[in-house]
């Protein structure tokens, strides 16, 4: 209910604390993640959306927003396998390859890179 009212702060407080509790709940890492997200502190984000990750790996949502958070951290390599993983969940996330793209300029990788902003390019029109 914090999330949906918008109080970040709250919501992160209180999953912070049931997350860890909830057993196998994927939804509380998934919020806990989303919050942090949202306060952008990028290593809460990213050790919450692994555990999510961890329950449920088919959900392309969560590995994008992990990679996402990962960039946000610098670390681009560690964020490519959760883009491609989550695009090829949901080809229709057209963002992600735009920073799918950044991420592989970043590691060198230029033609992949040029491939990733030409599906984007592609998607966004």
């Amino acid at each position: 209910n914090y999330l949906a009212a918008g109080d970040d702060e709250r919501a992160f407080e209180l999953l912070s604390r049931a997350a860890p509790m909830s057993g196998n709940s994927e939804a509380a890492w998934f919020n806990l993640g989303l919050a942090a997200d949202r306060l952008e502190r990028w290593r809460d984000a990213v050790d919450a959306y692994r555990e999510a990750y961890k329950l449920n790996q088919l959900r392309p949502e969560t590995q994008l927003r992990l990679a996402a958070a990962l960039v946000a951290l610098g670390k681009c390599g560690e964020a490519i396998p959760f883009f491609e993983s989550g695009l090829a969940l949901d080809p229709e996330r057209t963002v992600a390859y735009y920073y799918l793209s950044g991420c592989y300029q970043e590691q060198g990788r230029s033609e992949d890179a040029a491939k990733s902003m030409a599906e984007y390019d592609r998607r966004s029109q």
